[in-house]
């Protein structure tokens, strides 16, 4: 899903998890618009890069990177089916 919060874009997603040790388990992954795609990726024509990843099973913290937006929090990444937990 993308979502933007003061004006800057954010790519939210749940994708099977790219750490080994989590092999069969899925990640939720917060993106935010970047002018280089460092650690991210590019989306159509937008460069994302991570600022976050989540376990999708309980939403315990695997990477934090940047802040996250203040809309973004455990109960609205459950709400939008992001989290299990």
């Amino acid at each position: 899903m993308n979502a933007v919060f003061d004006g800057i874009e954010y790519r939210i997603n749940r994708q099977p998890s790219i750490y080994t040790n989590r092999n069969g388990r899925e990640d939720c992954r917060i993106m935010r618009e970047s002018s280089i795609a460092n650690g991210g990726g590019k989306y159509g024509d937008k460069l994302y890069r991570t600022i976050a990843v989540f376990a999708a099973e309980d939403g315990s913290v695997i990477r934090d990177y940047e802040r996250l937006p203040k809309e973004v929090t455990m109960a609205a990444l459950s709400q939008w089916g992001m989290l299990s937990a």
